[in-house]
């Protein structure tokens, strides 16, 4: 996730009633910036939302859970792990809901090859990137397709998230980037991922930015990117995200914080899932 950062779209105001700031990157012309109306609008483009994961019913069943929640209804959840019989494949069978397909991918090795793998049976118009341990605002689709659509854009990131390491109580709203975990691409325009254990997003988008129109949207609470112990990236690279942000929620504030970002995303779920596992552990470690 160490890619380069988006131009900045002057971060104040960030959003204005249901005004929100872009900036589109062309490839061989002078950035351009405006303001996009997010108010409901039409609902013409099919969203297919790609979902790799370990086949660990938790935290997918959030991340799925965000996915049911989302205003923008022209869409579908494709969600694909290498497990044979795994914990998300009956958690999809007992949800049975007809807007999410499931896959198996026995030979995928990375999460790109798992993308690679689910990409070719989407049926969208447009491919968002949907990771099984992140949360997402109820309006992200909506936000997101507002902004690709009236920024005449190819694809669309959002240019902060929420920073959450929940095991060290800290909460930020990142530094100004374009994050890749947070694309919404035209599927026409979209290369294959590398298949590399990480930073793959990162040279997807590099070559997109060579040849198509990016616009990243100045929306601070869209998405929520959590560090929760068994990430690709590890607690260094979390570090610097947290080093490069403007400031950690304070300790005394947090609870309150962590209370009102719940009200659109359930971080509370995702803790207490956190400290099931971690009893769960420690209770196998005694009977040792």
């Amino acid at each position: 996730m160490d890619g380069a950062a988006a131009s900045d779209p002057d971060p104040a105001p960030a959003m204005t009633g249901k005004s929100v700031r872009f900036v589109r990157e062309t490839p061989f012309g002078p950035d351009v910036r405006g303001v996009v109306d997010v108010e409901r609008g039409p609902e013409d483009a099919h969203i297919s939302c790609i979902m790799p994961t370990r086949g660990r019913a938790f935290p997918a069943r959030l991340a799925i859970a965000c996915f049911q929640n989302q205003t923008y209804s022209n869409r579908e959840l494709v969600v694909v792990t290498a497990a044979k019989n795994s914990e998300v494949k009956a958690l999809v069978a007992e949800l049975d809901d007809p807007r999410i397909r499931f896959i198996e991918a026995p030979g995928a090795e990375t999460v790109g090859d798992l993308r690679n793998c689910a990409i070719p049976q989407a049926a969208g118009d447009l491919i968002a990137v949907w990771d099984d341990d992140d949360l997402s605002h109820p309006y992200r689709l909506q936000w997101q397709y507002a902004g690709l659509r009236q920024g005449k854009g190819d694809a669309c990131f959002l240019s902060h998230v929420i920073l959450w390491w929940p095991a060290r109580a800290w909460l930020t709203s990142s530094s100004t980037r374009r994050w890749e975990n947070t694309m919404l691409v035209k599927a026409s325009v979209l290369p294959p991922y590398p298949g590399i254990r990480r930073g793959g997003d990162t040279i997807l988008v590099e070559t997109l930015k060579a040849s198509n129109h990016l616009v990243t949207m100045l929306m601070p609470f869209g998405y929520c990117y959590i560090n929760h112990g068994a990430n690709i990236w590890g607690d260094a690279h979390f570090e610097r995200l947290f080093r490069s942000a403007s400031h950690l929620v304070r300790p005394d504030e947090y609870e309150n914080q962590l209370a009102f970002l719940s009200k659109s995303m359930p971080l509370l779920d995702y803790r207490d899932g956190l400290a099931d596992i971690s009893a769960s552990i420690a209770g196998s470690r005694r009977e040792q």
